[in-house]
């Protein structure tokens, strides 16, 4: 198991950059209450009665196009490195990084929340194709549950500056550390910094999906661990992880339960129905109560759109 575990004033460098790094985009202030978990109908039946979300192996996701962004720009900084006249970098070491470029093999599991509980992109991403809900989830609480799971919520970057920026500083500090170990393209180093790149990518995404406001909760399993679960489909299996949220409901008190739909509850779940979402009101209330004895304040998404 891999631990978000403060490094050393021994650590090399670049741990402590990658610490910090996490630790900032984990800090971050917002002026909501809630991040909120979009799903397809089926998906908010196996959360309530799992009282747990699925994060999911980064290898198996949808789309991991987005999981390749900043390592190309790590390889697009190397390579400029490696061509430039100016460079005095040792061309072993920017060798042994672009191979950690290339590798993946960190096992790395997380699941997606917005700033927004009513998107459209949301809507037609995550859902299914079909009429779900977003799941408000109150922020401290979804914070303090993170960290009791070994696992961090962090808030996605869109600034393309910032990631390069990031990106150079890391390299400048991998070549120093290179230097030290003195391991050659085929050591361990290339093993370890590809490590790094795995853990640290999930927090950058291109610039045309900041309309997301997206955080992330990460963890890091090794596959054998008894806490990674796998399910089939036709073709593959995949690992994933449950990310409980027990910690999250069960913390109300039973006033607050008595009177979960009362809004000034702002400490409380809330639901959003998608545009077209047949399901009341009260049956979606039923459904949590029978599992956690509350429920979420609940309303219908403001958005007009017809599903296919």
């Amino acid at each position: 198991m891999i631990e978000f575990i403060q490094p050393s004033d021994n650590s090399p460098k670049w741990e402590r950059e990658l610490y910090d790094y996490f630790t900032e985009r984990s800090n971050i202030d917002i002026d909501r209450e809630h991040l909120y978990h979009y799903t397809s109908a089926p998906g908010l039946e196996g959360i309530v009665k799992n009282r747990a979300i699925w994060m999911g192996h980064a290898r198996y996701m949808n789309d991991t196009s987005e999981l390749y962004y900043f390592r190309e720009l790590l390889t697009d900084n190397i390579r400029r490195r490696m061509i430039s006249d100016k460079s005095r970098d040792p061309s072993e070491a920017l060798e042994t990084m672009q191979e950690a470029c290339r590798q993946q093999d960190t096992n790395v599991f997380f699941t997606s929340l917005s700033e927004s509980g009513d998107l459209l992109s949301q809507w037609r991403g995550y859902t299914g194709g079909k009429p779900g809900f977003s799941i408000g989830f109150p922020f401290k609480r979804l914070q303090t549950a993170a960290g009791h799971q070994n696992a961090r919520l962090a808030k996605v970057c869109y600034d393309e500056d910032e990631a390069k920026r990031v990106a150079d500083t890391l390299i400048s500090s991998w070549i120093t550390y290179f230097q030290t170990m003195r391991l050659g393209p085929a050591g361990a180093l290339a093993s370890e910094l590809s490590k790094a790149v795995s853990s640290i990518a999930p927090l950058f995404k291109p610039p045309g999906f900041s309309e997301e406001a997206e955080w992330r909760i990460i963890k890091f399993l090794d596959l054998d661990d008894l806490e990674v679960r796998f399910r089939s489909t036709a073709s593959t299996v995949i690992p994933y992880v449950h990310f409980t949220i027990s910690d999250i409901v069960d913390k109300f008190d039973s006033r607050a339960a008595q009177e979960c739909c009362n809004p000034a509850h702002a400490d409380l779940m809330n639901l959003i129905h998608a545009p077209g979402q047949e399901t009341s009101i009260e049956t979606t209330q039923a459904l949590f109560w029978r599992s956690f004895r509350s429920c979420p304040m609940v309303e219908s998404s403001k958005l007009t759109f017809k599903f296919n």
